[in-house]
């Protein structure tokens, strides 16, 4: 089939002097430091073993509007533009007239056209809507015009795009005030090199179409290609005469995704996502399950939908917003902000199936129910990370099929979840070094304590307000605690029976004090766990070991099976 394409090798400073846009479907600009540490070291690195050629990979190019538009190749051509306007812009504040024309001059040639028409300047790389206006303000234009008003530190995209330009115009510093100091002829020179040896295959495809056979192909041919991207141009390609409604659809879920900064994570998330209706599913081969699963546009448009719907949710299980979760309680909230304590995405599959089908106290009981499963196969480490993702992504299939429809019949299918004395005995030796995770447990543990009684004191988990207090110091060597060798004070000091919490003032004071002063200081706290320390007369590992007993029955009752 003949596509209509066209192919050439072009250094990438010259593909960059002629006008191109980003279409609005695309991704904002998404390089981070490494990224950006890595193309300008490549390039200098090629420079300095005077290589006649520096292969850069593809870029892709469809002809469907008024400009040129990048369907692949973007990041690398708007970071292209950010070094030469870091040369630039180094150029023109050394106030030598020299320098300025210099600068004047790779300004119109690679940044910036002036249309003899209006008299006006445009730019040369048009990024997508969310990122232009900053990519114009604070990087394209010269330096005296620059602003900071469009800048939106909510923004991921505009954060990258100014750090890209900090750290261009650092490594240009170094280059133009190297030996021998001739700043101006070692950045046009680095410039020109850049245009004429920076090499990019460009591939131009007659519309959007071709664009999307083309990215199979590259794929196929093992080039190195997102699956974010391949995903989403897979799923354009599909569209056919509903291309538009798929745009909409993909840009409201990175909204939602970046919104709690896991707009770089896409892939995590469809993942997750399709893990919980058709079970586990590795990276590698998602790409493909999804081709053979969405053959015409409805069912193009109709994932898109369920991918735009379902990151509201899934964006509530990254960064978990307490009025979201009211309607299940406050206990339901609190667990999962427990999930993000302890690192735990596993269940991520599960509870998403569970949102989407039970009702408000099936799924109340259930979250409850994978917080303490969670935290089981954490301490204990059970089946390993993706043995745990096949766990609940296989119970997830089954809600999200009818399967299953209740937290009992959730727990009666759950398999491999550890026993109370398995529980109990890898918490016994399990280094807790996260404060974050030590006070979470503390604070459950506490309310444990006080059962039935009336709650006249329940800790508050905010870390200003109570602090994590190491009985045994943290810290080696221990002023007061000459008992303790480095090996032994290593193998006790993270123990949970080591740890207490304390109001925060009381904690300053308790500070590295002996036992002896510490525990007078324990009495008078109003938290149980706390005060009942007054009952210990010494502290060596032996008391360590009997109150981490005590703790772990406490746990075990906390985090029920």
């Amino acid at each position: 089939m003949n596509l209509g394409l066209n192919t050439t090798l072009k250094g990438i400073g010259e593909l960059i002097q002629t006008k191109h846009k980003v279409p609005k479907n695309q991704r904002e600009y998404a390089w981070e430091d490494k990224h950006i540490y890595d193309f300008i070291r490549d390039i200098t690195e090629a420079k300095s073993e005077d290589k006649t050629q520096y292969f850069m990979g593809t870029v892709v190019i469809t002809s469907t509007s008024d400009l040129p538009e990048v369907v692949d190749g973007q990041q690398r051509m708007a970071t292209t533009c950010i070094v030469i306007a870091a040369a630039r812009d180094y150029l023109i504040n050394t106030k030598q007239s020299d320098n300025i024309e210099s600068a004047q001059l790779l300004s119109q040639s690679y940044l910036l056209e002036k249309d003899p028409s209006d008299l006006e300047t445009y730019p040369y790389l048009i990024l997508n809507e969310i990122d232009n206006q900053f990519f114009r303000d604070f990087i394209i234009e010269l330096p005296d015009n620059k602003k900071l008003d469009s800048y939106k530190k909510s923004i991921p995209s505009h954060v990258r795009l100014k750090r890209a330009y900090d750290i261009a115009y650092e490594e240009i510093t170094k280059i133009a005030e190297a030996p021998p100091r001739k700043s101006r002829q070692q950045l046009t020179e680095l410039i020109k090199y850049m245009k004429e040896k920076i090499q990019v295959i460009v591939l131009k495809a007659p519309d959007e179409a071709s664009a999307f056979v083309l990215f199979e192909t590259l794929n196929d041919r093992g080039i190195d290609l997102a699956i974010s991207d391949l995903l989403k141009n897979f799923l354009l390609g599909k569209g056919q005469t509903r291309i538009e409604e798929i745009k909409t659809k993909w840009h409201e879920m990175k909204i939602s995704l970046e919104s709690v900064d896991a707009g770089d994570d896409i892939v995590s998330y469809i993942r997750h996502l399709w893990c919980s209706k058709n079970g586990l599913i590795r990276e590698k081969d998602l790409y493909k399950e999804i081709k053979n699963l969405v053959v015409n546009s409805n069912k193009a448009v109709s994932f898109a939908e369920e991918l735009s719907r379902n990151a509201k949710i899934y964006a509530q299980l990254v960064s978990p917003d307490e009025l979201f979760w009211k309607t299940y309680g406050n206990e339901t909230f609190k667990s999962i902000k427990a999930l993000n304590i302890i690192s735990h995405t596993q269940s991520r599959p599960l509870i998403l199936a569970v949102l989407n089908k039970f009702d408000s106290k099936e799924i109340k009981k259930a979250i409850r129910l994978i917080e303490s499963w969670s935290f089981r196969f954490s301490v204990t480490k059970r089946l390993g990370g993706e043995g745990m993702e096949r766990e609940y992504s296989n119970l997830a299939k089954e809600v999200s099929s009818g399967a299953i429809t209740t937290a009992d019949q959730l727990k009666a299918n759950i398999k491999n979840v550890p026993s109370d004395d398995d529980f109990k005995e890898a918490l016994a030796s399990y280094p807790i070094k996260k404060p974050a995770l030590a006070r979470y447990i503390l604070v459950e543990l506490e309310k444990i304590m006080l059962g039935n009684t009336p709650l006249e004191y329940i800790p508050n988990e905010n870390p200003e307000m109570v602090n994590l207090e190491h009985i045994l110091p943290k810290s080696f060597p221990t002023k007061n605690w000459s008992g303790y060798d480095q090996e032994t004070h290593f193998k006790y000091s993270l123990l949970l029976g080591n740890l207490t919490i304390m109001n925060s003032s009381e904690n300053k004071v308790a500070g590295q004090e002996s036992f002896v002063e510490k525990k007078k200081i324990y009495a008078q706290s109003q938290i149980k766990l706390t005060n009942e320390l007054d009952n210990y007369t010494t502290w060596e590992p032996a008391d360590i070991q009997k109150r981490q007993g005590i703790l772990g029955d406490l746990a075990v009752k906390r985090w029920s099976a």
